[in-house]
């Protein structure tokens, strides 16, 4: 039997139970918003990475839109961590799931991050352990789920775009880090599995306009000389570190990343990106998860 679901109490028609993957070898906490206002039969499913963080900000921003025609009912699902081991212990299991290939010294000096990496494990927990989960639990449809992610889950998402595009229908990504082991992104587009496949698949990509290499820079500047005294040697590193490689490319990768998957090659994909004036990588998510979500649905 599967472990019963615990209500989350203050939030309407939410739960989250735990369930263990032998993929990862380890255990996810599944966040699940039920739609308030539905009709019978199976409803669309909304996943989001980050699930900790990100789960009731995707279901405000999903529920407030399903009040109007923008986006359908659906459930939203959030795939976290169970949260006794800390905060910390959680963006750690995260570097290690959204990881498509090690990171490098990037990885290891910028995110604090020994982790192997373990997107491919994570994925095969989504589509062989998760979603089959999901259906036997709610009246959920898992034939064409939709895929939200942020920074480094935005880049788990990319890479299963390019490498399994089937995987979701749709995939609303804000601020990839499209710069993970220099710019790999690249080798994977370059050898796609979306090659000359004729899909049915939406994708909504967005950066903040702060988020430029010279953008960056200047903000961690700033954050080493006054921010909070607890951010400060981490920005400190981050300069001292991208001063001597390379500051890292985020807005300036998005519109390549569009264009090269607007070509002919990629006959079925539809896909919009936007730059977003005066946001950063911290406040790109409510904004892109709104924006994207209604343009995956097609509004």
């Amino acid at each position: 039997m599967p472990d019963p679901a615990t209500v989350m109490n203050g939030l309407l028609a939410c739960e989250y139970f735990d369930l263990p993957s032998p993929s990862v070898d380890d255990t996810f906490r599944v966040f699940v918003a039920r739609p308030p206002f539905a009709g019978p039969g199976r409803l669309p499913l909304i996943v989001a990475a980050d699930g900790n963080a990100s789960f009731t900000l995707v279901t405000s921003i999903q529920r407030t839109l399903s009040m109007g025609p923008s986006v359908p009912a659906a459930y939203v699902v959030g795939i976290g961590y169970p949260t006794e081991g800390g905060f910390v212990q959680a963006i750690q299991k995260r570097n290690r799931d959204y990881a498509p290939t090690d990171g490098g010294d990037y990885a290891r000096v910028i995110l604090g991050s020994n982790a192997e990496p373990g997107a491919a494990r994570f994925l095969a927990f989504l589509t062989s352990e998760l979603l089959p989960a999901l259906r036997e639990r709610y009246s959920i449809d898992t034939d064409e789920p939709t895929f939200v992610g942020t920074s480094l889950g935005a880049l788990f998402g990319t890479w299963t775009l390019l490498t399994a595009p089937s995987t979701f229908r749709r995939y609303v990504l804000g601020s990839p880090t499209l710069f993970w082991n220099n710019e790999e992104v690249w080798r994977w587009e370059a050898a796609s599995a979306l090659a000359g496949a004729a899909l049915k698949t939406r994708v909504f990509v967005a950066a903040g306009a702060l988020e430029t290499a010279a953008e960056t820079r200047a903000a961690a500047v700033a954050m080493a000389e006054s921010g909070p005294a607890h951010l400060r040697d981490r920005a400190k590193a981050t300069v001292t570190w991208c001063d001597q490689h390379g500051w890292p490319r985020l807005a300036e990768g998005v519109p390549e990343l569009v264009d090269k998957l607007r070509s002919p090659r990629y006959a079925g994909l539809s896909i919009h990106s936007e730059i977003l004036p005066d946001e950063s990588h911290l406040s790109v998510p409510p904004i892109a998860i709104s924006r994207g979500l209604r343009y995956v649905y097609g509004n």
